[in-house]
């Protein structure tokens, strides 16, 4: 393992931070205010964000990213996860599903603009009867001669109003179904029988809409299937791993804004005649909170080094997920605890962050879920624990 980082991705970090200060700290307010991020102002800012080479920097350069690995794209990661979580896109161009499996065709009509910042992509997986459990899904896609007709519908689809592609998983084959019988659609915005029928209010992430979408006789080409028939599931767990690195990278920038700020405040703040950074329980918190973002960047980096080396990180991306999403609300709650009643008010942006982060333990499969997996690689393989992550 080498952790060792160049200097060109210590550039890159420096970019984005410059990047996340001038562009996304100053809009914040108003996503927050009107729950919206505009479509043009995304546009816009994407654009920007490729202008300087922060987006799509671990998609492949023939198609306009930025040809690197993940671990530079965790390091960027940390930065945006100084700024609300509707600009966690601003880094995140491109689309790994399309990338490694899609044709060549596919690859030129949606890769190069999504990795150029002009189209976005959202995942409809999630149903109203199939969350954690994807192998339930309910959508149905038949064939009918050189189309498939698709028939359902999703709910809790990140941005999927203002997404031009949404990647549909339906069941093609309702025998096989999870073995066999899964397959994953390139569905774009405006195709007849497809439509938005509701954005869902939510406790945070304003501006990122989480919403669902109805399929009603909706007619796609079979051109825009994406890897072979009944395949949806496999290529949707040997890429859904690397996003969890790129989360893991925000939820440690975040964790450490909050301590700087826990360290600014516990440093003027005086309570009984001294700063309250004096006093044992405000020091215990603030080490905690230290000791957290530490072992999730290690956690993270290792993660992030085997996957640039091409090891099967599936069992490690079930622990980093555990782990990231429960430190974060952990250094959110001590955040708000050494604040006091001023952290509770709009005034900074704690309660903010409080009620964003709650989302990270459910998102992307619960934490019951990933530590069912993580007991089940275990329990079901006769080799050592630290031994686990070679196989899994």
């Amino acid at each position: 393992m080498d952790f060792a980082i160049s200097e060109e991705y210590r550039a890159l970090k420096k970019v984005a931070r410059r990047f996340v200060q001038e562009e996304c700290n100053p809009r914040e307010e108003e996503v927050e205010r009107n729950n919206e991020f505009p479509k043009e102002m995304m546009k816009e800012m994407a654009k920007k964000a490729v202008d300087i080479g922060i987006y799509a920097l671990d998609q492949p350069a023939e198609y306009g990213g930025g040809g690197e690995g993940l671990m530079c794209r965790v390091m960027v990661a940390e930065e945006f996860g100084r700024t609300t979580d509707a600009f966690d896109f601003l880094h995140a161009g491109g689309d790994t599903m399309i990338a490694r499996y899609g044709s060549d065709e596919q690859k030129e009509k949606y890769l190069r603009p999504l990795c150029n910042g002009e189209m976005f992509v959202a995942i409809g997986m999630t149903e109203p009867d199939a969350g954690s459990d994807v192998a339930s899904i309910q959508t149905t896609a038949e064939k009918d001669g050189d189309n498939y007709i698709i028939n359902g519908n999703k709910r809790f689809t990140t941005l999927g109003d203002v997404a031009d592609i949404i990647k549909v998983w339906a069941v093609t084959d309702k025998v096989k179904r999870a073995k066999g019988g899964i397959t994953c659609f390139l569905v774009e915005a405006g195709t007849q029988g497809f439509s938005v029928t509701k954005v869902q209010e939510t406790m945070g992430n304003k501006g990122m809409h989480q919403c669902e979408e109805t399929f009603e006789n909706c007619v796609v080409p079979s051109e825009s299937m994406l890897g072979p028939e009944g395949e949806g599931l496999t290529i949707f767990g040997k890429t859904y791993a690397e996003g969890r690195g790129r989360h893991g990278g925000r939820a440690i920038g975040t964790a450490e804004m909050l301590l700087e700020m826990c360290r600014d405040y516990a440093n003027i703040r005086v309570q009984f005649g001294k700063p309250i950074g004096e006093r044992q329980f405000i020091q215990g918190m603030i080490a905690d909170m230290a000791i957290d973002i530490y072992a999730t960047r290690m956690l993270t980096y290792n993660f992030a080094w085997k996957y640039d080396q091409g090891m099967d990180v599936r069992h490690d991306s079930s622990m980093v997920k555990v782990f990231f999403s429960e430190m974060l609300c952990r250094v959110a709650d001590s955040a708000m605890q050494i604040h006091g009643g001023v952290g509770y008010t709009t005034e900074f942006p704690i309660e903010r962050i409080y009620r964003d982060v709650r989302l990270r333990r459910i998102a992307g499969g619960t934490n019951e879920i990933q530590r069912y997996i993580i007991a089940r690689n275990i329990l079901r393989k006769n080799i050592s624990v630290g031994e686990i992550s070679e196989y899994a």
